[in-house]
């Protein structure tokens, strides 16, 4: 359902939880995108430590994790308050983004 078919104040709800969900996922996406960018910048580096490896991609889990949890809980609120599912994610990997929903412009 796009959101100009829902009553005005529903409307300005899902708004304000699509908005809130933007500032945190592209927080999160743009750290993800510096660790991604860090771990290609040593490829064939015979220098690197033996621990950097594991721990870049220790990071990029918890980051993967915690996109996916404010995720939820964005669902989770437009369910509660809108009545309406935020959209699924269409991966399950660092690069997860929004399958196509009739507000998903709003929420990239």
């Amino acid at each position: 359902m796009p959101l100009d078919l829902l009553p005005p104040q529903k409307c300005a709800k899902a708004i304000a939880i699509m908005d809130d969900f933007k500032k945190k996922s592209f927080n999160l996406r743009q750290l993800i995108a510096t660790k991604k960018h860090e771990l290609e910048s040593l490829s064939f580096d015979q220098k690197t430590s033996l621990d950097t490896l594991p721990r870049l991609g220790y990071e990029l889990q918890v980051l993967r994790d915690e996109l996916r949890a404010a995720h939820m809980n964005a669902d989770q609120r437009m369910r509660l308050e809108v009545g309406l599912p935020l959209g699924t994610l269409a991966s399950r990997g660092c690069s997860m983004d929004f399958e196509r929903t009739a507000w998903s412009d709003r929420v990239k």
